[in-house]
């Protein structure tokens, strides 16, 4: 077994030392162990189980902990993703908690902005983020055969693709939840920008990320080292790449919404025609944007 996510939903108050946390809808993580790495499971679990939570319109989600050492990867995995540490139980276990109550953290993304860079924001508050004028909008085109290999968010995602009868057919990439986007564009990105992927072929934007670091122009060690296995590129595209004009995104797949179509997108003036490349999109044409989202 290459990896095992136990979980459990309840409805209980949660003892930390002389502090009880009153009873709401909660997800417990039971047990969530990754013995094949590598693979970026220890993300695939995170995002579904955030997901799931959503769906099933959870407020919290929880797990207990004995912390091994300073660099324990679990720890280091859950804390990236908002994770917060809130005391040890009467076993000594550590329990960290993440609040994903909607209404909740949008309050908290609001009252925090002057505090924590949107970035900070984005990775505390995952998969919410903020959006309002302090970060930029673009528009990001992407072909449908990459699309499918970096997001796989298609009604056949049942397991991980990197066992059983489907080891192979799809990257690692897939798994992530930081991801990375090639490009030849000259534009400049700043951390915390907000990407609407424009699917080319299927003409409509249907995924969010926020930008999480930007390179330009970086040799072929130097994207290796930069995008691990984050991409869907092979190594020979990646040199080809890297012998001319490049930036490197970095970024956190926020969330997949309901597709709006170049139809929809063309009529409340977000685009003026196809996107060929990255291009900036004002705040108030975003917020048009949202409200088709919505």
């Amino acid at each position: 077994m290459g990896a095992v996510l136990i979980y459990k939903e309840e409805k209980e108050s949660i003892e930390i030392g002389s502090k009880i946390l009153a009873p709401v809808d909660r997800m417990k993580i039971a047990t969530l162990i990754v013995t094949s790495t590598g693979y970026k499971i220890g993300e695939f679990f995170i995002s579904w189980i955030i997901k799931y939570s959503l769906d099933k319109k959870l407020k919290e989600v929880y797990l207990t902990h004995f912390i091994e050492d300073e660099d324990d990867p679990l720890v280091y995995l859950i804390t990236e993703y908002g994770f917060e540490y809130m005391g040890d139980n009467s076993r000594g276990e550590a329990i960290y908690l993440k609040i994903i109550d909607e209404k909740e953290v949008s309050n908290s993304i609001t009252k925090l902005i002057d505090e924590k860079s949107p970035l900070e924001l984005a990775k505390i508050f995952y998969p919410e983020f903020y959006d309002g004028e302090k970060v930029n909008k673009y528009v990001v085109p992407i072909r449908s055969e990459f699309h499918e290999k970096l997001f796989l968010q298609n009604k056949e995602q049942k397991k991980l693709y990197e066992f059983g009868e489907n080891l192979g057919q799809y990257p690692i990439s897939a798994n992530t939840i930081k991801k990375a986007y090639l490009s030849k564009s000259s534009i400049n990105l700043e951390q915390g920008d907000i990407l609407l992927f424009y699917e080319s072929d299927k003409k409509g934007i249907g995924d969010i990320g926020i930008v999480e670091n930007f390179h330009k122009n970086l040799n072929f060690e130097q994207i290796i080292k930069t995008i691990g296995k984050r991409s869907v590129y092979s190594s020979n595209e990646l040199k080809e790449f890297s012998e001319r004009t490049n930036a490197i995104i970095l970024f956190i797949y926020s969330k997949k919404v309901n597709k709006i179509s170049f139809n929809e997108l063309m009529k409340n003036n977000v685009l003026n025609g196809p996107p060929q490349s990255i291009h900036s999109v004002s705040h108030d044409k975003y917020l048009k944007l949202k409200e088709l989202l919505i």
